[in-house]
């Protein structure tokens, strides 16, 4: 999706910025510029646009949607308004759902970015995340977008090979899983595991969420 324009969040005031605007060159700019530094929600999104328009981004400190996903893994999406009702006990107008590609909502994003930026990375903070997200999710993200423009390179033969070995060791882990658990089931899945481990065998529920066990 090529970007139509940017909402920003300058000192307190909100503007949308749209891709017809005088200067508009120099705004796109600021996405390769290293010493600007950007907050983001969604990050891969905003490579593979930026790829797309001949632009390199540079200067990623932050994105919303990979710190809540590390705060909670089992969400099935993380979507501004959730986060905001979540973290800051915000709701949202509901009309915004319908204006996703609307300036109004892109002012409404930018400054939802900026209010979450915080108590997110303070979340990481409380929660001993902020390495495993600035050393390996946070750079992770133009690898994943890289991939997805470019693709890439693989050796089949060896690849086949991996895959056998792994297959084998699986069998193997699976024969002393089912013992353990005194009974076979489906490893994948979570709600037949959680079962077994909280129920069956007891171990100890650190979380419990509305789908089941964490």
């Amino acid at each position: 999706v090529l970007i139509q324009g940017i909402g920003v969040t300058i000192e307190g005031e909100n503007l949308f910025i749209p891709m017809e605007s005088e200067g508009w060159q120099e705004v796109l700019l600021l996405f390769s510029d290293g010493n600007v530094m950007k907050v983001t929600h969604d990050a891969k999104k905003i490579y593979n646009s930026c790829t797309k328009m001949g632009i390199k981004l540079q200067g990623l400190v932050f994105d919303t949607v990979l710190a809540a996903y590390l705060l909670n893994p089992t969400a099935s999406e993380y979507t501004l308004m959730m986060l905001k009702e979540q973290y800051l006990g915000q709701g949202s107008p509901s009309q915004l759902e319908k204006m996703s590609q609307e300036p109004v909502f892109a002012v409404w994003a930018a400054e939802a970015v900026h209010t979450l930026y915080p108590v997110l990375k303070q979340a990481l903070v409380d929660n001993k995340l902020s390495q495993l997200f600035d050393e390996i999710e946070l750079p992770l993200v133009e690898v994943l977008s890289e991939v997805e423009n470019y693709g890439i390179q693989v050796d089949v033969d060896y690849l086949k090979i991996m895959s056998d070995d792994i297959g084998s060791k699986i069998e193997v882990l699976l024969v002393e899983i089912f013992q353990c658990a005194g009974e076979k089931f489906n490893v994948n899945s979570p709600k037949q595991l959680g079962v077994i481990l909280f129920e069956k065998l007891n171990l100890p529920v650190i979380k419990k969420t509305k789908t089941g066990y964490s």
